[in-house]
């Protein structure tokens, strides 16, 4: 995945996610690490690859016959 920092700089290396989501650069949490933002990659990055997604139901159909009385 390519990352960005605040200033728009390519970043390439270890990076670590907080639990409130934030993307920092390096192994660990330290004075140093730079704020970091996912990149998305580029149109010409993109060609010739093939995305497979998978379409699932978000939910179970419900069967008719196990349907209680009252």
């Amino acid at each position: 995945m390519i990352y960005k920092d605040n200033n728009g700089n390519e970043y390439k290396g270890d990076v670590i996610t907080l639990s409130d989501g934030r993307i920092l650069s390096g192994k660990t949490y330290t004075k140093d690490s730079k704020r970091l933002h996912i990149h998305p990659p580029s149109d010409a990055q993109l060609a010739g690859e093939v995305l497979d997604i998978v379409a699932e139901p978000l939910t179970k159909p419900v069967s008719r016959a196990n349907k209680r009385k009252r």
